[in-house]
């Protein structure tokens, strides 16, 4: 009796499709831990640079202009972020400029950083990012500020921090994940712009 050798081309091809569904799913795990990974790495990178900043201005007087080079100069430019065209690069391409506001001071803001975040698949989770570097720091800044803009008109929404922070207000130090996903669920429809801009307003 011939014995048969081998296996046939059906269970081959069977073989071949388990691997390839495998493959797919330990790809869209890889991608999707490599992506964490990335956040994980901008959200320490935003904390570290909002700190820089605000230890910096407290040495410097206002005056109108750009200070992004300044923090260049001094190393105060975290990991993961890089200086170019007097503005601050993360790896997901939004950017940072610190400034001085003499037209806010009779707000009692006298220093600012504009954040400007792409409109993309990414900016839900940056902007989360932000928000949790921000509260962290929410002893020593009066605000940050998102506004977004419709047929050039301005909305505006602020978060305070605790100099601010009032029982009606929405307080950076006060807030849930809840409350911060509710922020950054920006809809693309509500801004005419590739961006969403921020303020980080202190004193």
């Amino acid at each position: 009796m011939m014995h048969q050798k081998g296996r046939s081309m059906v269970e081959m091809l069977g073989v071949l499709a388990i691997i390839g569904v495998l493959s797919v799913g330990a790809l869209a795990g890889f991608n999707q831990a490599m992506f964490k990974h990335k956040l994980n790495r901008n959200l320490e990178a935003m904390t570290l640079l909002i700190a820089n900043a605000v230890q910096l201005t407290q040495k410097l007087e206002i005056s109108d202009s750009n200070l992004t080079p300044m923090l260049n100069k001094v190393s105060l430019i975290s990991d993961g972020l890089v200086f170019k065209s007097n503005k601050i690069y993360d790896e997901f391409q939004n950017y940072y400029i610190l400034y001085s506001v003499s037209n806010y001071a009779h707000y009692g803001y006298h220093f600012g950083m504009k954040v400007y975040l792409n409109n993309n698949e990414t900016s839900f989770y940056t902007c989360r990012n932000l928000i949790l570097a921000a509260a962290s720091m929410h002893s020593e800044l009066d605000l940050i500020r998102r506004e977004d803009t419709k047929n050039d008109t301005r909305i505006g929404t602020n978060l305070y921090g605790l100099r601010r922070c009032r029982p009606t207000s929405k307080c950076l130090a006060n807030l849930t994940m809840r409350d911060i996903d509710n922020f950054c669920r920006i809809e693309q429809s509500h801004n005419d712009l590739g961006y969403y801009t921020f303020f980080i307003l202190w004193d």
